[in-house]
């Protein structure tokens, strides 16, 4: 299992490196994968996240239900530990990368007041990625990524009603004025609170799924 796991990593950070940087050489996107796959980089990760402790207290909640359901929120479990960490250390970054994430968060809001989900939903993603990146740890910036790509859809349709729209963008409005403040203890523990938020927004989508509908 240990190996069928490390493959798994090394294709999914594989596809990940590639869609980054296309024009990057063979060699150079093979150096890079081999130090984000290796077992000191993932460890160093897992130790600052204290994700064996933190999983640990989460795993009876997430052995009700059925199997994608198990799955998908043991995903959004470790994206919110990953998001955490990163919103404590991205209160530490450049007022350039503070500025370009507020830019960003103005925009959302405008997609918001004029109802546009899917230009809304874009933007949204924009920053939770750069607060990620602007944590400054590229290990953990790629592992968050994976997580994100395969939450994606779930993650939009949990979106659609107008009560959970309205909580998740008061939600943002929160963490955003946390990085402006540069307090990174409580940008992060909102940013875990409102990936955690994101369960029960999700879950009927996930029953969609799971009854073929």
């Amino acid at each position: 299992m240990e190996f069928l796991g490390d493959s798994v990593l090394e294709l999914a950070i594989a596809k990940e490196l590639y869609d980054r940087y296309p024009d990057a050489s063979e060699g150079r996107l093979a150096k890079i994968r081999s130090h984000v796959v290796s077992r000191q980089s993932c460890a160093a990760v897992a130790r600052e996240l204290r994700l064996g402790e933190r999983l640990g207290e989460a795993a009876g909640e997430a052995l009700a239900g059925d199997e994608l359901s198990r799955i998908v929120k043991s995903g959004n479990v470790t994206a919110a530990l990953l998001e955490e960490h990163a919103g404590r250390e991205a209160c530490n970054a450049s007022d350039e990368q503070i500025a370009a994430i507020l830019e960003l968060h103005a925009q959302m809001r405008g997609h918001y007041e004029r109802r546009e989900r899917p230009e809304y939903f874009r933007v949204n993603q924009e920053i939770h990625n750069a607060i990620v990146r602007a944590a400054g740890n590229p290990t953990l910036a790629m592992l968050h990524g994976i997580l994100r790509t395969r939450m994606r859809r779930l993650r939009y349709i949990g979106n659609q009603s107008p009560d959970n729209w309205s909580a998740a963008m008061g939600e943002h409005e929160a963490f955003i004025d946390a990085l402006r403040a540069r307090d990174g203890e409580r940008l992060g523990r909102l940013m875990r609170e409102h990936l955690a938020n994101t369960w029960p927004r999700i879950e009927s989508a996930v029953g969609s799924f799971e009854r073929g509908v």
